[in-house]
């Protein structure tokens, strides 16, 4: 088993703007925005034929947002699992929900279909990592995108930029 750190992509609505002495600023944003930021989480990828790239991520995802947030890929044969991490941060967490965008590419994949585990542990519910998606892939489609349809959205709050 071979397990590589690929990078994390936060942007758009999840953005938390942090200061220098580590408080959080969160952008007040209307009813509108909100719900479309709030949306339904989907899983999109796109593989580089060329370069043997794929590339994952993970939009809409629901979390609280004062938190650290990672993700770790390992791959076991034709299998890669990725396991998004939400930890507290220092101060704890706080009473608000934010939309994130998280995405990491995973390299050396060779052409042809791949099956992917996508798990999600926040570090701080009792449990192990939860299965949010799983699922092979076509790469020679080259992108595509999967719903989360069992993925109900709550409360949420949209973050600065």
């Amino acid at each position: 088993m071979s397990v590589a750190t690929g990078a994390l992509l936060m942007g758009g609505w999840g953005s938390v703007a942090a200061g220098q002495d580590g408080s959080k600023a969160v952008q007040e944003v209307p009813a509108a925005a909100v719900a479309e930021a709030c949306g339904q989480e989907m899983v999109s990828w796109a593989y580089d034929a060329e370069r043997q790239v794929l590339a994952l991520s993970d939009g809409s995802v629901q979390l609280n947002c004062c938190g650290q947030r990672s993700m770790q890929v390992e791959r076991v044969d034709n299998v890669i699992e990725i396991t998004e991490r939400d930890r507290p941060d220092e101060g704890g967490r706080c009473a608000s929900s934010c939309t994130f965008d998280l995405g990491t590419s995973v390299t050396q994949v060779a052409p042809g279909s791949v099956f992917v585990k996508l798990l999600r542990d926040v570090t701080d519910e009792n449990g192990s990592p939860v299965l949010v998606w799983q699922g092979s892939l076509d790469l020679a489609q080259g992108t595509g995108q999967v719903a989360m349809e069992d993925a109900a959205p709550g409360p949420c709050q949209v973050a600065a930029r």
